[in-house]
């Protein structure tokens, strides 16, 4: 966990300077807006770089206690438990994903709520306008527009520029993009760099969505309407409104010339940038498996042996089909433990019963991630066989 959350920090803070130096003062809303998506939601595959190595096919890895399964239970097991600290760290990581998340589904029940008694006016394009009494303030969620019950379809400057800000965002998708970090915010609600990335990509929204509106009126008349207007009142969570903060970026972007084709050279940047990013992941898995004489500290089960005795004893289930033939057996299950500690690359050999090979696969694929061995103050890949012995009693 720490492992991958120590890679995942790395790509998101290296991506996000590169965006904060090279490219977020640029006229390329687009790129910046996928650049954006890319950078927050591909860095989460970055820990799991391991399991696009080579499957080992020569390493004999080192033997586990066997484990009989069938007459003992978890109850003559004793367990090591886990520190307090850890204890109290999941308790509060638990609260921050309830109350974020819970913040955010009542946000989509509001809007949903909204669009069902709202009454609806079809506009072109799929664009569906939505004139509900609990909105202030024109907003966008995917092909709805949200407007008050006031609101009126006339032909003056401020109702085109809203419909055509408000369009921008409908057409273009941008509820999904918005669904997607608010999503990653209630996963990662403790790290500041998932909320930067959640506003910057808030920001490119409006740039596109503010570009798109001054084709209904020039820039000038545009920016003065921005001006006269205040974004004081409530307005529910997951949408894109008009009068999106912060103003002064908006302004600022609105006036600049577009970027020339030179500067979008800046986006090949990402090249070598993604390069570093892989042999940063790479480097901390060596490419050949390390043996356990090899290692200052050797992998293990969380809580240690006796709690993986326990959880095997607890967890197997006898397969009823040979249980009834009277099959009985051992099964060995060889595993990688990565250097991110999740498991990968399971095989079977032992006794030749089909039933207990596969649940001898199903509970170690079951098993939580593994604290990785370490080397030379590294973590490293090593191979485990666990015997697994089925007996009846």
């Amino acid at each position: 966990m720490v492992y991958n959350l120590f890679l995942l920090s790395i790509s998101w803070g290296v991506l996000a300077l590169l965006y904060r130096v090279l490219l977020q003062q640029e006229t390329f809303f687009s790129a910046n807006r996928a650049y954006l998506v890319g950078a927050a939601l591909g860095s989460l595959v970055l820990p799991f770089l391991a399991v696009w190595l080579p499957e080992p096919t020569s390493a004999q890895g080192q033997w586990l206690p066997l484990v009989t399964v069938g007459i003992q239970t978890a109850d003559q097991f004793f367990t090591e438990s886990d520190p307090v600290w850890v204890i109290i760290a999941w308790i509060i990581y638990g609260l921050g994903v309830v109350f974020t998340g819970a913040r955010t589904f009542y946000g989509l029940y509001q809007l949903t709520k909204m669009i069902r008694t709202g009454t609806k006016i079809p506009l072109e394009r799929g664009v569906i306008l939505v004139q509900a009494p609990q909105v202030q303030l024109p907003v966008s969620f995917f092909h709805y527009i949200l407007v008050p019950v006031d609101f009126q379809l006339n032909q003056d400057l401020e109702t085109r520029a809203m419909l055509a800000h408000e369009r921008a965002h409908a057409q273009g998708r941008h509820s999904w993009d918005v669904l997607c970090m608010e999503l990653l915010c209630i996963v990662f609600w403790f790290h500041p760099l998932a909320h930067w990335y959640r506003r910057k990509l808030r920001l490119v929204h409006e740039y596109l969505a503010d570009r798109a509106a001054t084709f209904t009126a020039d820039r000038k008349q545009y920016g003065l309407l921005l001006l006269g207007q205040t974004n004081t009142r409530f307005q529910p969570a997951l949408v894109n409104h008009f009068f999106q903060a912060p103003l002064k970026q908006r302004l600022w972007m609105l006036t600049r010339r577009p970027s020339s084709f030179l500067k979008g050279l800046k986006y090949l940047s990402l090249i070598p940038v993604l390069g570093l990013l892989w042999i940063t992941a790479a480097a901390s898995l060596p490419a050949i498996f390390s043996n356990l004489d090899q290692l200052d500290t050797p992998p293990s089960f969380p809580g240690g042996q006796l709690a993986l005795m326990q959880y095997l004893a607890k967890n197997t289930q006898y397969p009823a089909d040979a249980k009834a033939a009277g099959k009985e057996g051992v099964v060995v299950v060889q595993f990688e433990v990565g250097a991110n500690g999740q498991l990968y690359h399971f095989k079977t050999k032992g006794v030749d019963v089909p039933s207990l090979r596969a649940e001898a696969i199903r509970i170690s694929k079951s098993m939580p991630s593994w604290t990785p061995g370490m080397r030379d103050g590294r973590a490293v890949r090593t191979i485990l066989n666990l015997p697994i012995k089925f007996k009846l009693q």
